[in-house]
């Protein structure tokens, strides 16, 4: 095996690349998601030996039972060269179709009738749940990665055929009297690498096509997101508009009790006080002006003071004001 092959195994490249023989035998590798194989032929005894590495332990589906029922299937071409790397194109291929149709198809197609926005959609809604939009944009999202995975894929199988195409088998390195049954078993295998190939076309087709469907339907889906994020700022900002006026409300009433308790407070108070048995006012009632001349100095400036207190910042700066203007008034004045 060819050393090159070894670091490709060890960071985990992916692709199709060939090492031509030298010193070593010549050495292919193939890198893809879920696994890598390398593998070589001996020309003189018509056999392949390969190693096989998963990329993901203990995947329950890799795709390698495809390619070994791939090989199984072809075993009466076991003389050619090309069998494995053929075999391994029919695998990927199909692997690939049954893990993207129809999964992402009918998620996309969920996705569009349950928006609105789709050939078979069941019509427009008012509004959305941010937690149902945001899990539709992750699974689209998730969609176009496969998409993304599988034309990568797509181009891996191609450029595999294209080695199978490009470079014939070397006859003459191969045993005497082999020669023959060699030619015949690729050029079995090399004739059904035309439909092969008019399959990966139709597949990339249908998913450049779903992928720009599964593109236009993520717009969708973020427009409608951002417009149900300022529709919920819109409905939060009516109910602080409503907790503020409340909350005025509340404070013109906290403001009423207020003065009516401070007009009420010092007659109330002198008056338990004028009743206290200390005071002997006798039956007459020649001192009741008494009373009355305590409350009502006492409430007015009760409220004088209050209205001083709440007002205290707006009189500060008027006096500031007057004074800056009186300093201004003198300081203009000519000089005696």
């Amino acid at each position: 095996m060819h050393p090159g092959a070894l670091h490709l195994i060890e960071h985990q490249y992916d692709g199709f690349h060939r090492f031509q023989r030298g010193i070593y035998r010549e050495t292919f590798f193939l890198g893809t998601s879920p696994y890598a194989l390398v593998w070589t032929f001996d020309p003189f005894t018509l056999c392949t030996q390969g190693i096989c590495i998963l990329r993901v332990p203990g995947s329950p589906d890799c795709g390698l039972d495809i390619v070994t029922d791939m090989l199984e299937k072809h075993r009466e071409y076991v003389y050619t060269p090309v069998l494995l790397a053929y075999s391994i194109c029919l695998g990927l291929n199909i692997f690939w179709e049954k893990h993207l149709h129809p999964g992402e198809l009918s998620y996309v197609r969920d996705v569009e009738r349950s928006t609105g926005y789709g050939p078979d959609s069941l019509g427009l809604r008012r509004h959305y749940d941010i937690d149902e939009l945001t899990t539709w944009i992750q699974g689209v999202g998730s969609s176009l990665n496969s998409m993304a995975n599988h034309l990568r894929h797509l181009r891996i199988v191609e450029s595999l055929l294209e080695h199978i195409e490009g470079n014939p088998v070397c006859l003459d390195s191969l045993p005497p009297g082999t020669h023959r049954r060699v030619e015949e078993d690729t050029s079995q295998l090399i004739a059904g690498i035309p439909p092969l190939k008019n399959r990966i076309h139709a597949t990339r087709d249908y998913i450049r096509y779903l992928e720009k469907r599964a593109e236009r339907l993520s717009s969708t889906l973020f427009a409608l997101l951002t417009h149900e994020d300022a529709a919920a700022g819109a409905r939060l900002a009516e109910s602080n508009t409503k907790i503020a006026a409340a909350t005025k409300r509340d404070s013109s009433s906290m403001k009423t009790v207020a003065i009516m308790t401070m007009a009420f407070l010092p007659g109330t108070f002198f008056a338990a006080l004028l009743a206290v048995p200390s005071f002997d006012w006798g039956p007459a009632r020649e001192r009741f002006w008494v009373y009355w001349a305590l409350t009502i100095p006492t409430t007015v400036l009760v409220l004088i003071v209050w209205g001083l207190l709440i007002n205290r910042h707006r009189i500060a700066g008027g006096l500031s004001v007057g004074k800056k203007s009186e300093q201004d008034s003198r300081s203009g004045s000519p000089m005696a």
